[in-house]
């Protein structure tokens, strides 16, 4: 073979060559990810602590949410009795009959104003975005502080993950802001364009949360504000995307294989519960078809735990 041949074939696979690389070096950093939460598991309990004070947080913001009708009704008889401000009428009294205007003279009815109440609703789901987004990105920071020290061969564990993310706290409410604001202003667009807008607001979420895919740890690591950590995760992203997408892929196949098994476990588990209370043995229905079901949906959990620890380790 003359050496432009050689050239020529190595040119031709150089593009296989890279991916196998990639690939090769998508399994070294699982490899490492894995020994390292093998090494020390409380950093699965990162996620757990996360989810469990987010579902707080949730809670703490949906009790006033509750109680958004009866308010809106009584500051709308309030505004009619002392200011004589007329409260809003049902949506089917307001529909004109065919061939009267809907305002007399033939004037168009004037578009809705922004109330204050309306201004208030947006600011408490700005605070609700933000609250939501501090808990996330602490819990993630220290997952992936913890994880960084453990690649440094530095003790680590709960209180030291939970040092370092105190140790980042103006990054993170910087971060945390940064995703509030970007959050609001989607969820305000989605809510006010058509469905083609509604397309186009989905694709640049979805975009905005792939640039910011190795902002967090680079906010950890090096201790950067917002800009800098989306430019140097926009850098990381376009210099690692290969590695990025095979863990990906293998996190969504292993998911996938996960889910139906714990899925079919819970099917099996009902199944045995209608089966066994068919046949006048109700208590023994409960009592195996719970524990069926509950090892079904233990699958679930432990792999969302799981899985999760391990991508914020692999991006460390």
């Amino acid at each position: 073979m003359t050496r432009d041949e050689e050239t020529r074939e190595g040119s031709i696979n150089a593009p296989e060559a890279r991916m196998r690389a990639r690939v090769k070096r998508s399994g070294e950093l699982f490899r490492c990810s894995w020994n390292v939460l093998r090494a020390d598991k409380r950093l699965a309990l990162f996620p757990v602590l996360s989810a469990a004070c987010t579902l707080l947080m949730a809670a703490a913001f949906l009790a006033p949410v509750l109680a958004i009708a009866p308010l809106r009704a009584e500051l709308g008889t309030i505004a009619e009795d002392v200011g004589g401000v007329p409260a809003p009428a049902p949506a089917a009294d307001s529909a004109a009959a065919p061939g009267e205007d809907p305002v007399p003279g033939g004037q168009r009815a004037p578009a809705p104003r922004l109330t204050v109440l309306d201004v208030g609703f947006l600011l408490y789901g700005f605070t609700f975005f933000f609250a939501c987004s501090f808990v996330v990105v602490f819990f993630n920071a220290a997952l992936i502080g913890a994880a960084n020290l453990a690649f440094d061969g530095r003790p680590t564990g709960l209180r030291a993950g939970l040092g370092v993310a105190w140790s980042r706290l103006p990054q993170i409410i910087a971060w945390s802001l940064v995703n509030a604001v970007v959050g609001t202003l989607l969820r305000v667009l989605e809510e006010n364009l058509g469905w083609l807008g509604r397309i186009v607001i989905a694709l640049v979420g979805v975009a905005w949360s792939i640039a910011v895919y190795f902002a967090v740890p680079t906010l950890v690591i090096e201790g950067v504000g917002p800009v800098k950590a989306i430019r140097n995760s926009v850098g990381a992203i376009t210099r690692t995307w290969g590695e990025g997408l095979v863990i990906a892929i293998g996190f969504g196949c292993l998911g996938a294989l996960v889910s139906v098994a714990g899925v079919l476990t819970i099917v099996a588990g009902v199944a045995i519960l209608a089966g066994l209370a068919g046949a006048n043995h109700p208590l023994a229905g409960v009592g195996l078809g719970g524990l069926v079901c509950s090892v079904g949906v233990g699958i679930l959990v432990l792999w969302s735990v799981v899985s999760s620890t391990l991508m914020a380790i692999t991006r460390t």
